[in-house]
């Protein structure tokens, strides 16, 4: 939930910011290594409480987006959060057109109930299977594999990870879209014109109930 044109920046920020969470906690780990007695391990596991804290108490400020607050029928409130996000009272058109949009979703969504009751056993299943699958593979293989490549491949390693991101990254140009600012709620209409992911959606699958892409948006 952001103005559109700081969206990607805070989408980025959050990963980035993970990373220098994880780079910084080995730093400190290391340096707590060193001390004397057995406050060492305390310190490196307690230190953990400030960052969880300010998460904790930063998502207690945070308001329901817009989008949530109309499909719970608070209208009146959910514009004051646009109008908050948006930083002016000038609104009105973003909030018509998203009013529109979420009526169409709930009346999509009502019409699709019957086949989610349908596949929601098999859902479960699934989503039962990959947990195990990753608390299995986050103590195993997962970082077992990296110590043998790391200790047998030395510069081959660069070489293995270089492949990928060119990979990754002609992938990314022919494949992923741009999205700047299109509404999140109306990014279904970015893959539609795409020239390969078009194919796989119908018309049926995401029904036009707003005005055109290429529409500023805060969400």
């Amino acid at each position: 939930m952001a103005p559109h044109k700081h969206r990607g920046a805070l989408s980025i920020g959050f990963q980035l910011s993970i990373t220098i969470g994880i780079l910084l906690g080995n730093l400190l780990s290391h340096f707590f290594a060193k001390l004397k007695g057995e406050s060492g391990w305390r310190l490196s596991l307690g230190g953990a409480i400030f960052p969880s804290l300010i998460t904790i108490f930063g998502g207690l400020l945070l308001p329901d987006t817009p989008t949530s607050l109309i499909e719970q029928g608070h209208v009146p409130e959910a514009k004051q959060v646009l109008e908050r996000i948006c930083c002016t009272h000038e609104v009105d058109e973003e909030f018509s057109r998203l009013v529109a949009r979420v009526i169409g979703l709930v009346e999509l969504n009502a019409v699709a109930k019957l086949d989610l009751m349908l596949i929601k056993w098999y859902a479960i299943v699934e989503v039962l299977f990959i947990c195990i699958y990753v608390a299995g593979f986050a103590w195993s293989w997962g970082p077992k594999v990296w110590r043998v490549h790391l200790c047998r491949l030395r510069f081959g390693v660069f070489i293995f990870f270089r492949s990928f991101e060119l990979i990754m990254s002609g992938f990314m140009y022919y494949f992923l879209p741009e999205t700047k600012g299109i509404p999140i709620d109306e990014m279904d209409k970015v893959w539609k014109i795409h020239w390969y992911w078009s194919r796989f959606i119908s018309r049926d699958d995401f029904p036009i109930t707003g005005p055109e892409r290429g529409r500023p948006s805060t969400l």
